[in-house]
């Protein structure tokens, strides 16, 4: 991996390892399974975010990883309460498959969550999502965290764009969001080559 970067948030976190919230964990990892989270923590008045990695295959079990990550995160600062734990960013690793989004679909759905995002507003989210066509779409709500940004993409994208989405990504309109991102891709490497490999079983 490349030299940390340098960052104007306070952070932690690693992709050393990674949290396995199936119901029915096995040794084979899909890379689909992956997400990258991004959270904010009110800490003794003070801001700082965090990141970690989570094997999730279905919905019930992305919500499983999330409440692990909030209860550790409650033991690491015990001064904390769980509501002051609030995820901020989400990624999935599957659009880091080079053959899953070309390079052209990358770029116009950048465009299209800067143009959505283009000024701070906490409570403003970009949704980028995936149809069982495979077509791509960018929502945005008004929402108090991503979780719910993506509970109400789960429940309205139908109405809103004509399509069922899973939610791939989910971007906050904050500066913290750059920070995030440079993290996931940066960290995205090592988690792809590892489970690209033989030794994937090894990685959590």
């Amino acid at each position: 991996m490349s030299t940390a970067p340098a960052l104007r948030y306070e952070h932690s976190g690693s992709c050393k390892v990674i949290f396995d919230a199936r119901q029915k964990p096995t040794k084979d990892i899909s890379i689909d399974d992956c997400y990258f989270l991004g959270f904010r923590l009110t800490c003794e008045g003070t801001l700082r975010f965090h990141h970690a990695w989570i094997i999730a295959n279905d919905h019930e079990a992305f919500l499983t990883g999330l409440k692990a990550e909030a209860h550790s995160l409650s033991d690491k600062y015990p001064d904390m309460r769980i509501l002051e734990v609030e995820l901020v960013f989400m990624h999935n690793l599957r659009t880091q498959k080079p053959d899953y989004l070309s390079k052209e679909t990358k770029q116009e759905i950048s465009r299209k969550i800067g143009l959505k995002l283009d000024r701070r507003d906490d409570e403003h989210f970009a949704v980028f999502g995936i149809a069982d066509d495979k077509s791509c779409e960018v929502v945005d709500f008004k929402a108090m965290d991503a979780l719910m940004a993506i509970r109400m993409t789960r429940l309205h994208s139908q109405k809103l764009c004509g399509k069922a989405l899973l939610p791939l990504a989910v971007c906050q309109a904050h500066p913290v969001n750059q920070e995030f991102d440079l993290l996931f891709h940066q960290e995205a490497k090592l988690i792809y080559a590892l489970l690209c490999t033989e030794a994937a079983g090894g990685v959590h």
